[in-house]
């Protein structure tokens, strides 16, 4: 396109139909368009990368409030299961076993075997 657009041009100073200076000012006004339509969709491009991500601030956001409230329902059944654990202790302070608390044991079923501390 340019090569033909060149040659074009120098066709038409050839023949008289164009002042080689006018020629020289049309070739400039045409390189200084090209960049500056290149720099155009340079920009456009940016502007169109930056409102992708904008669109994706408030996905992020929902993202985070939605662990932040998994979190908080972790941390509230942490905090029920602390306090059942807390009120069984305060029940059985001296720490007796009594029916309906669990308890870990070990069972002997060798009579003659020696007594030994359970490895837990």
């Amino acid at each position: 396109m340019v090569v033909k657009r060149k040659g074009l041009i120098l066709l038409l100073v050839k023949k008289g139909g164009v002042d080689r200076y006018k020629a020289d000012q049309a070739d400039l006004a045409w390189r200084v368009a090209r960049a500056e339509f290149a720099t155009a969709r340079a920009a456009l491009t940016r502007t169109e990368k930056r409102l992708e991500e904008a669109m994706l601030g408030p996905e992020r956001v929902r993202a985070k409030e939605s662990e932040v409230a998994a979190a908080t329902a972790q941390l509230a059944r942490a905090e029920a299961q602390l306090a059942e654990v807390q009120s069984v202790l305060d029940e059985n302070p001296e720490h007796r076993l009594s029916p309906g608390l669990p308890a870990d044991a070990v069972i002997r079923w060798k009579e003659d075997a020696p007594w030994e501390r359970p490895r837990w």
